[in-house]
Protein backbone atom coordinates (compact mmCIF):
# COMPACT_ATOMS: atom_id res chain seq x y z
CA UNK A 1 0.00 0.00 0.00
CA UNK A 2 1.21 3.44 -1.09
CA UNK A 3 0.46 6.41 1.44
CA UNK A 4 1.34 10.08 0.95
CA UNK A 5 3.52 11.88 3.30
CA UNK A 6 0.45 13.72 4.58
CA UNK A 7 -1.21 10.10 5.06
CA UNK A 8 1.58 8.77 7.19
CA UNK A 9 1.41 11.59 9.07
CA UNK A 10 -1.75 11.33 9.95
CA UNK A 11 -1.71 7.43 10.36
CA UNK A 12 1.14 8.03 12.85
CA UNK A 13 -0.45 10.33 15.13
CA UNK A 14 -3.47 8.24 15.31
CA UNK A 15 -1.19 5.29 16.29
CA UNK A 16 0.69 7.36 18.98
CA UNK A 17 -2.45 8.10 20.44
CA UNK A 18 -4.70 4.67 19.79
CA UNK A 19 -8.08 4.68 21.48
CA UNK A 20 -8.36 8.38 21.98
CA UNK A 21 -10.14 11.34 20.56
CA UNK A 22 -7.97 13.70 18.45
CA UNK A 23 -10.46 17.10 17.44
CA UNK A 24 -10.20 18.23 13.67
CA UNK A 25 -8.12 21.22 15.12
CA UNK A 26 -5.53 19.24 16.64
CA UNK A 27 -4.99 17.00 13.11
CA UNK A 28 -5.10 19.83 11.09
CA UNK A 29 -2.28 22.03 12.90
CA UNK A 30 -0.35 18.67 13.36
CA UNK A 31 -0.70 18.01 9.45
CA UNK A 32 -1.10 20.91 7.70
CA UNK A 33 0.58 23.40 9.78
CA UNK A 34 -0.64 26.06 11.98
CA UNK A 35 -0.56 28.61 9.15
CA UNK A 36 -3.26 26.66 7.17
CA UNK A 37 -7.07 28.07 7.00
CA UNK A 38 -8.69 25.60 4.49
CA UNK A 39 -11.51 23.51 6.03
CA UNK A 40 -11.86 20.75 7.77
CA UNK A 41 -13.41 19.19 4.65
CA UNK A 42 -9.53 18.51 3.45
CA UNK A 43 -9.23 16.40 6.59
CA UNK A 44 -12.21 14.61 5.91
CA UNK A 45 -11.44 13.29 2.19
CA UNK A 46 -7.95 12.16 3.73
CA UNK A 47 -9.94 9.93 6.40
CA UNK A 48 -12.07 8.78 3.56
CA UNK A 49 -9.20 7.49 1.63
CA UNK A 50 -7.17 6.76 4.31
CA UNK A 51 -9.96 4.19 5.39
CA UNK A 52 -10.21 3.06 2.04
CA UNK A 53 -6.45 2.32 1.55
CA UNK A 54 -6.35 0.69 4.73
CA UNK A 55 -9.33 -1.69 4.75
CA UNK A 56 -8.29 -3.98 7.88
CA UNK A 57 -10.57 -4.81 9.89
CA UNK A 58 -8.22 -4.46 12.74
CA UNK A 59 -7.96 -0.71 12.11
CA UNK A 60 -10.91 1.03 12.77
CA UNK A 61 -10.78 5.50 11.93
CA UNK A 62 -14.49 6.01 14.10
CA UNK A 63 -15.42 9.56 13.04
CA UNK A 64 -16.74 11.16 16.99
CA UNK A 65 -19.40 13.38 16.50
CA UNK A 66 -18.24 17.02 17.17
CA UNK A 67 -15.10 16.10 18.74
CA UNK A 68 -13.06 14.65 15.70
CA UNK A 69 -11.96 11.22 14.73
CA UNK A 70 -10.75 8.39 16.79
CA UNK A 71 -8.34 5.28 15.70
CA UNK A 72 -9.68 2.23 17.58
CA UNK A 73 -7.06 -1.13 17.52
CA UNK A 74 -9.28 -4.11 17.89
Amino acid sequence: MSLTARELRILMLFAARHDEVISRDELLNTCWGIDYFGTTRTLDQHIFVLRKKLGNEAVNLVSVRSLGYKFCVK
